[in-house]
């Protein structure tokens, strides 16, 4: 395969002034940090109210959201990049792909990156939305139809920043190829390219190697993602892209346990609609290891949340999880349930459970159904919301 070289790839903007940033990100990344720990060193309010739902023009299904600047950040499948003002609810700028975003950016170095389904890897200004840069990860400007979208043929669903450099992988199908890069965060120059975990001539890669499917999540100075074939989970050292098959559990959702990337739940390309809440996995938090999903005794049921650790409890509060976030006095969680005589028939909402006892603080209705993964708490101050048709709903004290 032929090397990518930035003067083909990389396609950057003239400078302007970069302002300091009003706030720190309390939630700057997917799941909060690198490793999607869910966990907040604050506490949330024992007691919240509906402050304000911003509501876009046209639906749209939205990512999960991020902070930044004093702002609620989201991609969206129409490919848009929204900045949603948190003390408000009003949006404050929109900044453009050229196809689906299905992770929010990710905001580091007082930036924002994101991968879109376009192929391109993007790094905006948190202020305005304007462009820095923009990386061609896919090898080629080619599209496919996918859901009811036009998607490259390499998209690009999540980007990973640690320090001075942004991480990406481009690819759908391991027959295509799949091109993972390491790009330098101020300049987008690539540092390091890694293009033959897809397949390989001689056949010693199982089941044809590794696409891309699901976001990414580090480790112990590893990159990680979900592959879809065998290895169900695909490695890549920070420092040069070495790559390394990891044979855990398949499914997009990448968690730690007992030190090791496990994965939950179906492949990233799959309907919205049937795959909107979580599979069943553990989260490690500082009580103990968090479990959410189907029951222990009863793996038929309806799912969980059960602590097991320094302290134990379950609490079957929703038939149908969408999101965990840890906080350092409760366990903020969405979901909903469904009428036994019409499954159509749902009561969303968001709650917060005391992390000792899994006893309910607050509970409050949602309007439409959640997100997976779609919560995100600022200070414990704001916990922010996203809906399957589009709207943030934001909570406070």
């Amino acid at each position: 395969l032929a090397k990518a070289k930035d003067a083909d790839r990389l396609e950057t903007f003239p400078e302007f002034p970069i302002p300091s940033l009003k706030r720190d990100s309390e939630w700057p990344t997917y799941r909060r940090d690198n490793g999607r720990t869910v966990i907040i060193g604050a506490a949330v309010p024992e007691q919240v109210k509906h402050a304000w739902t911003w509501t876009p023009r046209a639906a749209t299904l939205p990512t999960a959201p991020i902070f930044s600047n004093g702002r609620a950040i989201i991609g969206g499948q129409d490919g848009v990049i929204r900045a949603i003002s948190l003390d408000t609810g009003k949006l404050a700028w929109s900044a453009y792909t050229g196809g689906p975003v299905r992770y929010p950016p990710a905001a580091a170095n007082a930036r924002l990156y994101v991968g879109a389904g376009d192929g391109y890897v993007y790094c905006l200004d948190p202020w305005s939305g304007k462009s820095y840069w923009r990386f061609r990860a896919a090898p080629a400007e080619r599209v496919i139809p996918l859901y009811g979208t036009l998607s490259s043929t390499w998209p690009v669903p999540s980007v990973l920043v640690d320090g001075d450099s942004v991480y990406a992988a481009a690819g759908i199908s391991n027959h295509d190829g799949t091109h993972v890069y390491a790009l330098d965060a101020r300049t987008g120059k690539i540092k390091w390219q890694q293009q033959s975990s897809a397949y390989a001539d001689d056949d010693t890669l199982p089941n044809g190697g590794v696409s891309v499917q699901g976001p990414m999540l580090m480790h112990e100075g590893t990159v990680h993602f979900a592959a879809g074939n065998s290895p169900p989970i695909a490695s890549y050292a920070l420092k040069d892209g070495k790559f390394t098959p990891n044979n855990a559990s398949r499914g997009k959702d990448l968690y730690v346990r007992n030190g090791k990337v496990l994965g939950s739940g179906y492949p990233l390309y799959w309907r919205p609609e049937d795959d909107q809440f979580l599979s069943t996995m553990e989260l490690e938090c500082p009580v103990g290891v968090l479990r959410l999903g189907m029951p222990l005794n009863n793996p038929a049921g309806v799912s969980e949340l059960r602590m097991m650790g320094k302290v134990n409890w379950s609490n079957p509060l929703f038939q149908e999880i969408a999101a965990v976030a840890i906080a350092k006095n409760a366990i903020v969680v969405t979901g909903l349930n469904r009428d036994k005589k019409d499954y159509e028939k749902i009561t969303a909402g968001v709650a917060a459970l005391d992390i000792q006892t899994g006893k309910v603080l607050w509970r409050e209705s949602l309007p439409a159904v959640p997100t997976a993964w779609g919560l995100a708490i600022g200070g414990g101050q704001r916990v922010i919301v996203t809906l399957m048709d589009g709207r943030m709903v934001a909570f406070g004290n």
